[in-house]
């Protein structure tokens, strides 16, 4: 292991942790202390690195420092000034450029983004061994998380209204983090299970990391998220279809027999978990959402989009929403406060504006495409690109999807996990190459 991957996988957990315990109520360690040890550890890491690795880093963090400098902008260039007990008044900004309505809670924002960059980073630095320590690392704390949530849960209480789910005060911030780490748990199982297999040992932790898996599922299921119930059936039907996969591609690997009927059973499996916890969220009154319950948040959503509509190119500022909402509140809601549009693109929008929304996404593909890793040349079978890349992207996708109904990304715990795990897919996810006839094959980094 090289001296910046030992380094990487020594500041990686520490961040994350420190993350976890300040998820509560998030404060000046997420949004100060957290950045500033990410940002010194990727310097750091990059001093560290050999020439590969410093060029391997580069590629991953160039095209995300516009994106830094946008939320930067945002933040020196106040459009507005919060007086208490007034509101927010006109200042004198740049016309013209990027500006924020609320400077502190931009500035803010910038903290977690600049965090998120060091964990992408950080991530891409590890190497093949770093990369494997760090995913057990990874799922044995989200274990430990889940049995945390789990006897929450199950503590008899008067009511059931929990203060926390894990270390989150919301629910479905757990909910976020289980599904996560879920597939790349189920990943890491397979895994052991294949080594075994290939080494002929008779027995492999594999059966330890499936009983993290169904912690990190009963967790969920337990939280009576009815977004995080479906997505947890689609995850599950999703790594059942990558199993399958697998079989009919390596066919002297030999899964359990159960497992033969691939997506079959993952429906059924999904539709068992399912039906119980509905019947728990219609014994308190919650059920699936109703024509009301959709109607309330097509108004929220509508009031976000009025107030991308008054900003368009460049929105009020990262972080602003809170801040600006109920300047654009429908009037049948003033009953309610709301912290957040529940609808993570209308609100991504209302905060960045097209332009600004544009720049920041452009920035993320680019620091994707960038960070793969070299294509491998005598690489071991299936490769991380058929096992770990897969569950990766099941994760991501299915925290993606839970934006759609909720704000996975506003916890800061979630937003550096989200960047973590996507180092990873990008480790796992080699660049296409067609080397030359003369031209020695690259090893995996």
């Amino acid at each position: 292991m090289t001296a910046g991957s030992g380094l990487a996988l020594v500041v990686i957990p520490v961040l994350l942790v420190a993350s976890a315990l300040d998820a509560g109520a998030p404060g000046a360690l997420s949004y100060r202390w957290i950045p500033l040890a990410a940002a010194v550890g990727s310097v750091a890491a990059l001093a560290l690195g050999p020439g590969r690795v410093r060029r391997r880093l580069a590629r991953a963090l160039l095209p995300l420092l516009p994106v830094l400098a946008l939320g930067t902008l945002y933040v020196i260039n106040p459009t507005h000034r919060w007086v208490d007990g007034v509101g927010l008044l006109p200042a004198s900004p740049w016309r013209g450029w990027p500006g924020s309505a609320h400077a502190p809670s931009s500035f803010a924002a910038l903290g977690v983004g600049v965090a998120a960059a060091g964990l992408f980073g950080l991530g891409r630095v590890l190497d093949a061994t770093g990369r494997r320590i760090a995913h057990i690392v990874l799922v044995a704390g989200g274990a430990a998380m889940a049995a945390v949530a789990i006897h929450q849960r199950l503590v008899p209480r008067a009511d059931a209204i929990y203060e926390f789910t894990g270390v989150f005060a919301n629910r479905n911030h757990f909910v976020a983090f289980a599904l996560l780490l879920l597939p790349a748990t189920l990943a890491l199982a397979h895994r052991f299970h294949y080594r075994a297999i290939e080494s002929g040992a008779p027995s492999s932790p594999s059966g330890v990391v499936y009983l993290c898996a169904a912690l990190l599922a009963a967790g969920i299921v337990l939280t009576e998220s009815r977004a995080g119930v479906v997505l947890l059936a689609a995850s599950l039907a999703a790594w059942a279809a990558v199993r399958w996969r697998l079989h009919l591609h390596y066919g002297h690997w030999r899964p359990a027999r159960w497992l033969r009927g691939g997506v079959p059973v993952a429906l059924l499996l999904a539709a068992a978990i399912a039906v119980p916890c509905l019947a728990m969220a219609t014994r308190h009154g919650r059920g699936w959402p109703g024509s009301g319950d959709v109607e309330f948040r097509g108004r929220v959503v509508r009031d976000t989009l009025a107030a991308w509509r008054d900003n368009f190119a460049w929105g009020t500022g990262p972080g602003t929403f809170a801040v600006i909402y109920p300047y654009y509140q429908s009037e049948d809601l003033r009953d309610f406060q709301f912290g957040h549009a529940h609808f993570e693109p209308a609100q991504f929008l209302a905060e960045f504006g097209l332009l600004g929304g544009a720049i920041v996404l452009v920035g993320i593909v680019l620091a994707l495409r960038g960070a793969r890793r070299a294509a491998p040349g005598g690489e071991a079978r299936p490769t991380p690109g058929e096992i770990e890349g897969p569950g990766i992207a099941i994760g991501l996708v299915s925290v993606l999807l839970l934006g759609l109904s909720d704000f996975p990304f506003r916890a800061p715990t979630v937003l550096l996990l989200s960047a973590f795990m996507a180092s990873q897919l990008c480790a796992a996810w080699p660049r296409p190459r067609t080397p030359s006839a003369t031209e020695v094959p690259p090893t995996a980094d």
